[in-house]
């Protein structure tokens, strides 16, 4: 009797999709030595800073690997977020160079970047980590809005203390940050139907950043910002005690 049976076939492995990947770096090499011709040849300006492409290869990798990850999952998830917010900062960087740019007039662009950045992380979506997560998307308007003041400032466009009214203009970016997080840490307590927790934590990072973007805006005296916040945590401390025995 033969029992010998025929060995299984061996299954077909999927290739790893590395050729989106290659392309982006491909593409990458190209440009530099398109631009390294370019300036060798006199096509380009003497005072195009060609050195700064070595600094859009981490941003083609950035984005690279954003591309693959939707490739991959089929979802904008963390790590294509990531991978387009830091790509974004470094060609936004890169530019700057390339182009010999002012950065006593343009460095708030840099500053809308990462703001960027930390906004296109808002968007995380998940159990219990949620609400932290998009404190990010807070941070990054707050940090657009700065870029975005500064940089119309700079360039004339808009005067942001007339605008305003008041010479800590800036302040809003502290206030945008911590308004967002008390809407996120009421939308966490509807939506759990309790305030404990993260969703009291939300709240009291909340109170102490509006805090000091009200001491900030209306020009109080700093000194007066320690007991405020102490102040706050004694309420919060309160509020998570009462809450918690319920």
């Amino acid at each position: 009797m033969n029992t010998d049976q025929p060995s299984p076939e061996p299954t077909e492995t999927k290739p790893v999709r590395r050729k989106s990947s290659g392309a982006f770096w491909g593409l990458a090499l190209i440009i530099v030595g398109i631009v390294i011709i370019a300036q060798q040849t006199g096509l380009l300006s003497e005072h195009f800073n060609w050195w700064a492409l070595f600094i859009l290869i981490p941003a083609f990798g950035s984005f690279a690997g954003a591309f693959s990850a939707l490739q991959n999952t089929g979802k904008f998830n963390a790590a294509a977020r990531s991978g387009i917010g830091g790509g974004i900062v470094f060609l936004t960087i890169a530019l700057m160079f390339l182009f010999n740019l002012d950065w006593e007039l343009y460095w708030p662009v840099v500053v809308i970047a990462f703001g960027f950045s930390f906004f296109l992380n808002g968007f995380e979506t998940g159990k219990g980590a949620v609400s932290l997560v998009t404190v990010s998307l807070w941070i990054g308007l707050g940090g657009m809005f700065l870029g975005l003041g500064f940089l119309a400032d700079n360039l004339h466009w808009l005067d942001p203390q007339a605008f305003f009214g008041n010479n800590q203009w800036w302040a809003v970016a502290i206030l945008i940050v911590g308004v967002g997080s008390l809407i996120n840490a009421l939308f966490l307590a509807v939506r759990t139907g309790k305030f404990f927790g993260v969703a009291l934590a939300m709240a009291t990072f909340g109170l102490l950043v509006t805090a000091t973007g009200v001491v900030a805006y209306l020009g109080i005296s700093w000194n007066l910002l320690g007991p405020l916040l102490l102040i706050v945590l004694g309420i919060s401390i309160m509020l998570g005690i009462f809450t918690h025995k319920k």
